[in-house]
Parts: C-alpha cells; structure tokens; sequence
C-alpha cells in the first residue's frame, strides 16, 4: 500500500476511504427508504384489495336481495300449480304436434321408421359403408400407381410386397383409429 501511495497523489487513499464511507451511507440511506416505501406500498396494497373485496361482497348481496324479491314478486303473482299445469299442457300440445309431423312424413315416404335400438340412420349407415368401400379401392389404386411409376422394375423384382397391398393395409389400419372411439352401426 505505501509503495502505491507513492506513486499516486498526495492523501489519495484517505480520499478513497472518506468517498467509501460516504457511499456506503448513502446506501445505507436508500435501503431505509425502500423499506419505508415498500411498507407503505404493502400497506396501500391490502386496503385495496379490502375495499375490493367489499365492493365485490355488496354486488353479490345486492344480487341476491334482488333475485329473492323477485322470487316474492313471482310467488304472489303466479301460484306453482297453476305454472306446472300451463308447462304439461305446452308439452303435451308439442308431442302431439311432433308426432302428427312424423306421421305426415312417414306417409309421404320422407322418413324412414326410426331403428329400434337406437343408433344412426340407415341412410348415414350406408354412406359411411359406401366411404369405406370406396376409400379402400383408391388406396389399393393409389398404392398400385406408386408401385409401377415411382419404383423400379428390379425393386419389384426382389419379393418385396405389392404396392397395392402396402396401400389396402395403410388404409385398414387408418381406419382402425376412428372405429376404436366410436360405434358405427
């Protein structure tokens, strides 16, 4: 240190040591005003949230208070029995309707009768058989095209499997995956 000091101009070192211990203070000022504030902030903080949790509170009881006059309001205009009646007679008016459109249709041959065990239409059962057929043909179809025009003859040549049956297989297994999650017929 005395052989630096030497170098270095006159009462550097003491300078240095008064600008530490006027710094270090000075951080020590500020981390007691970032206490402060952050007390204060917590503090500003969580009356917010008090008055927030309030106003919330007042809104749900005000609506509750106003769901309960009008549940008053309805009882001494209606009485239950007679709202019940009203609702049966309104459903037995639409079945009887549901039911002579269906009778209507069925006549007119625009409907088919409904399957006794539930499940999909026949119309819908024959369009997804027709689809499976169909998607099956094309990737036999498609493998077969790749077979002849993307490989060559000495390929072919060698035992490996037909590109046809390559395709017919892909498409089985593909169609595996939706039959797994659902019912068809």
């Amino acid at each position: 240190e005395k052989g630096a000091e030497s170098f270095l101009p006159n009462n550097f070192t003491e300078k240095l040591r008064t600008e530490e211990q006027t710094l270090k203070k000075h951080i020590k000022h500020i981390k007691v005003e970032l206490r402060k504030e952050t007390h204060e902030m917590s503090k500003n903080l969580s009356q917010t949230v008090k008055r927030k949790e309030e106003h919330a509170r007042q809104k749900i009881h005000n609506a509750t208070e106003k769901i309960k006059q009008g549940f008053h309001h309805r009882e001494h205009r209606w009485s239950m029995p007679s709202v019940s009646g009203f609702l049966g007679t309104l459903k037995k008016d639409a079945d009887a309707v549901k039911d002579m459109v269906e009778q209507k249709a069925m006549k007119w041959g625009l409907l088919e009768h409904p399957n006794k065990l539930g499940g999909n239409s026949k119309s819908y059962n024959n369009c997804v058989l027709v689809f499976l057929v169909a998607s099956v043909a094309a990737s036999g179809i498609i493998g077969h095209a790749v077979d002849i025009y993307l490989f060559p003859q000495t390929f072919r040549a060698k035992g490996h499997p037909r590109g046809w049956v390559m395709g017919i297989i892909l498409c089985t297994y593909i169609m595996l995956f939706p039959a797994l999650r659902s019912v068809l017929f």
